[in-house]
């Protein structure tokens, strides 16, 4: 990238094609990523992370375990979509 250091590293999505069928293998994934993340952050190549189109049930699972809190969740949001849930969740 020809950077010394990115500004935000978003984890875009809380599973795999087969997410219905693996749930807690997703889990894994998601923390494992997550804290690939931190790692990021440690060494001081990456300033703040965040996920995308992660519901609560997600969020709850690295919140459970992490030790950098996610910064943004980028989510879709307009007036025909208000994804109150997720919106209610981050505050």
């Amino acid at each position: 990238l020809g950077v010394d250091v990115i500004d935000v590293v978003l984890l875009h999505f809380p599973g795999s094609i087969d997410a219905v069928q693996s749930p807690k293998k997703n889990e894994a994934a998601r923390l494992g990523a997550w804290k690939d993340l931190e790692a990021a952050v440690d060494q001081g190549l990456v300033r703040e992370i965040g996920v995308s189109n992660f519901l609560p049930r997600h969020l709850r699972g690295i919140l459970q375990s992490c030790r950098i809190r996610p910064r943004y969740n980028q989510i879709e949001y307009h007036p025909y979509f208000q994804a109150t849930e997720v919106t209610d969740f981050c505050r």
